[in-house]
């Protein structure tokens, strides 16, 4: 069997996601091949549409959320009609590369996938994974055969949403195996070089190190006791890394970025972090009590919105409610653990595993 996967690089999360699933199809012997789908289109549409992301995501956060809320209401044919360039390119590939299915981590790659079925009428299983604890625009478009969802209890809002609920299997999102590999807070906090008579508390600012996290670092810093260190996140953002650096406050501890969240996460006693998807799932895996910086509007308040209406979570609005939620926190640490164990129940105990599996079992080579 031969598998492509596609994604999309407009954020981490997506390649993340559909890595997570091509570790797991490598221990299976699954050949794959894992691509740009919007290279499919062209070079320039992959860097303008990926480049323009980024750069209104981190630096005009709001217009980003009313183009999300627009996207919302809207069906998404602009987006479509841009992915019907590539289809001829997709399909001469498709046929010379002898691919069984599509596992796509992004709309962008289940929307172009469909429109070459139709254009060619070829028939092809396309699995959707979505990386976001919402319904995100553009996925009814996708007219996948499988949808693998982030939680049990977002089926509801994918059926009001026109897809089937047949085509619906709350697998969770897909993260890299090593974070199902637990360890005790004190080896974690020794493999990392921190201090094991101090409390921790990781906050984060996902791979492009946005938000207020430089005044909300020194504003914690301030009011905690020197018995706790914040670890401080900050991506490939070296600017940020570099001016926490030159504060020298002592129990901050700047990082840059690191494939080791994971053991952050097991040192820690809270995550405080923007509200990605991919970090909302390390973070149940881990059953790491989280507290949401409401940095990015669109569907980073969706999960902000599904996490905390489910109890699971905390979110803070300004730099003040953030450090008041963490002292709360830190007062109420076995609750918290306690609702993180109980999200964790509505997804598969490996979601990326679980996929792998699921389409060698399900697609006809």
């Amino acid at each position: 069997m031969r598998v492509l996967v596609l994604s999309c690089n407009t954020g981490e999360g997506h390649n993340s996601a559909a890595k997570a699933v091509c570790e797991e199809f490598d221990k299976l012997n699954i050949d794959y091949e894992m691509h740009n789908a919007l290279l499919f289109v062209s070079k320039a549409t992959d860097k303008t549409v990926s480049s323009g992301h980024t750069f209104i995501y981190k630096n005009l956060p709001k217009l980003f959320g009313v183009g999300y809320r627009f996207e919302e209401n809207h069906p998404p044919e602009f987006i479509q009609n841009v992915l019907k360039l590539g289809v001829n390119k997709l399909y001469k590939f498709l046929e010379n590369n002898h691919f069984d299915c599509v596992v796509t981590s992004h709309v962008f790659g289940a929307i172009l996938v469909n429109e070459t079925k139709k254009a060619f009428n070829i028939k092809m299983p396309i699995y959707f994974i979505a990386t976001d604890y919402t319904c995100c625009p553009g996925s009814f478009e996708c007219n996948a055969d499988t949808y693998f969802i982030p939680h049990k209890k977002l089926v509801d809002e994918f059926v009001g949403c026109g897809v089937d609920k047949s085509r619906l299997i709350a697998s969770g999102i897909p993260v890299r195996s090593q974070f199902f590999e637990n360890r005790e807070k004190s080896e974690a906090k020794k493999k990392l070089g921190l201090p094991e008579d101090k409390s921790v508390i990781l906050l984060g600012s996902g791979s492009m190190g946005a938000g207020p996290i430089e005044k909300l670092s020194v504003k914690l810093a301030d009011r905690l006791s020197q018995s706790h260190i914040i670890v401080v996140a900050c991506g490939r953002n070296e600017k940020l890394l570099n001016s926490i650096l030159k504060s020298e406050i002592p129990n901050l501890m700047p990082i840059g970025y690191t494939k080791k969240i994971d053991v952050y996460l097991d040192a820690c006693d809270i995550y405080l972090t923007k509200a990605g998807g991919l970090s909302t799932t390390e973070a149940i895996i881990k059953k790491t009590p989280l507290i949401y910086i409401n940095a990015v509007p669109g569907c980073e308040t969706r999960n902000i919105d599904f996490m905390t209406q489910n109890g699971y979570a905390k979110a803070a609005f300004t730099i003040d409610e953030a450090v008041n939620a963490v002292l709360l926190t830190l007062d109420t640490l076995s609750d918290a653990k306690e609702k993180m164990a109980e999200c964790k129940e509505g997804l598969a105990s490996n979601p990326a595993k679980f996929i792998a599996s699921f389409v060698k079992d399900n697609t006809e080579n």
